[in-house]
């Protein structure tokens, strides 16, 4: 269905040309007739499918201007989320007039929000400040018509179901409900039995919401460590834009620190970082200031950018629906893209196994054969098959080796410096140009080749190797 044949008015038509959107997704083709309708509705669908513009729409159409009371509210679980529905509230709106939004999440200068919240007609938050700003009564909901619960399986997940309790206290009893939700567990179907009115179930089928676009592959990393598949990625596919997914906070400070000492720039999101932080890498990133960025599933919910080629899981999550989730960020708005896996484990293969039969979809194994990978600068002591490991410099065997029975014998601290011909600011290519800050010039650009015999050497001591390892 084009949107042209949906009852919306012209500058909402205009709108969505302008941001070249003629074909309704299949949820929005399902949901904006029956939102129109002023019906509540269950919607089971995942990100990416084109949910928010399918209750944004509809909002938008019924919506009047030129009032200064909120008539709409949307909630979502994280502040990423909540920033990019508001974006995408601007982007529909922007040739209506009369019309205000306000954005309030946690994180963020609460005087200011509150300011905002005067004039606002349309409301996008999270749950604690929601809770916050109507303890305080900066925010009057009594004449609210419609509500969203945006991820609401994600919100009940994360403790926030008293919250979403004391909303719907302050809401007029006759409103329009809209929720949303990958998946429908007990929690959720609690909510929606208690909230919403004789709602109709829209959903998307599980084979559209892996994406037809998306090539799914996996690297065997149970010989070799994921530092080093992670940094061949960067070296041989030189990816445009990507995001490295890690399952905790802690890792994806060690995944960027890995990256940075091997002359990749990247930003890390994650929930210990400040508001004002997350903001200033998400638009590094939406801007190419750096092609790499290294998030954990809650902090990553809701990024929308386009041109993201490749997704990387350093770690397999443990809920199929955030693998989807992940692989989600790329393939955007019909664009193809790619997911490369780290799998490491018996049980992460059986994992992968249970992932390919959820989703009805191959994830193939990447040819690595014709791979090579330099020399990398990692802490002193190296790492396992694992993932990272804190060194010691005296530890035996912290002088890590590539074969197969690394570690065995001792060798020489891994405190290499990175050849100046490695790129930090301007490329994640290894043989572009740039240099690290106070490391001289090496004389070469040490390689390994990934499909060649055991090494002779167990370890690096400087000058030329011709150690080479085996990926197969």
């Amino acid at each position: 269905m084009n949107f042209n044949e949906i009852n919306l008015k012209p500058e909402l038509q205009k709108a969505l040309a302008r941001h070249n959107l003629t074909v309704a997704t299949e949820i929005q083709e399902k949901t904006i007739p029956l939102a129109l309708e002023n019906r509540d509705i269950i919607g089971k669908s995942q990100t990416g499918t084109g949910k928010t513009a399918a209750f944004l729409l509809p909002i938008l159409e019924r919506l009047v201007p030129n009032v200064n009371f909120v008539q709409a509210i949307i909630v979502t679980p994280t502040r990423e989320l909540a920033l990019q529905v508001l974006d995408k509230v601007r982007d529909l709106s922007m040739y209506l007039e009369g019309i205000s939004s306000a954005g309030v999440t946690g994180g963020a200068n609460i005087a200011r929000q509150i300011q905002s919240l005067k004039r606002a007609n349309i409301v996008v938050g999270t749950p604690g400040r929601i809770t916050d700003l109507l303890n305080r009564k900066a925010l009057k909901l009594n004449q609210v018509r419609t509500v969203v619960l945006d991820e609401a399986d994600e919100m009940l997940k994360m403790g926030f179901k008293q919250d979403i309790n004391n909303l719907f206290a302050s809401i007029p009893e006759e409103h329009q409900t809209l929720l949303f939700s990958a998946t429908m567990n007990k929690q959720v179907n609690e909510i929606a039995n208690k909230y919403l009115k004789n709602p109709i179930e829209v959903s998307v089928e599980r084979g559209a919401l892996s994406g037809a676009n998306i090539k799914q592959y996996f690297i065997d990393t149970k010989t070799h460590n994921k530092e080093d598949a992670l940094l061949a990625i960067y070296s041989n596919i030189k990816p445009e834009l990507s995001i490295v997914f890690a399952n905790t906070k802690s890792q994806t400070e060690e995944i960027s620190s890995l990256l940075y000492k091997n002359g990749v720039r990247s930003f890390v999101i994650n929930g210990d970082k400040r508001q004002s932080e997350r903001n200033r890498a998400l638009k590094a990133f939406k801007t190419s200031a750096t092609k790499v960025l290294v998030a954990t599933d809650v902090a990553a919910r809701g990024i929308d950018v386009p041109g993201i080629d490749y997704v990387i899981n350093y770690d397999l999550p443990h809920d199929h629906e955030y693998y989807i989730h992940r692989i989600g960020r790329t393939a955007r708005a019909g664009s193809s893209g790619n997911s490369i896996s780290l799998v490491g484990n018996r049980n992460n293969f059986f994992h992968l196994k249970d992932l390919e039969k959820y989703q009805n979809k191959e994830i193939e194994q990447m040819d690595v054969t014709s791979w090579e990978l330099p020399i990398i600068e990692r802490r002193s002591g190296g790492g396992n098959s694992g993932g990272f490991r804190r060194g010691s410099d005296n530890r035996s065997g912290g002088g890590r080796n590539f074969s197969d029975n690394r570690g065995s014998s001792g060798g020489s601290s891994r405190n290499f410096k990175p050849s100046s011909d490695r790129p930090f600011t301007k490329s994640n290519d290894f043989g572009g140009g740039g240099s690290f800050e106070n490391n001289g010039p090496s004389k070469d650009r040490r390689k390994r080749d990934f499909n060649t015999s055991k090494p002779k050497r167990s370890g690096y001591a400087g000058g030329k190797s011709k150690t080479k390892s085996n990926w197969s």
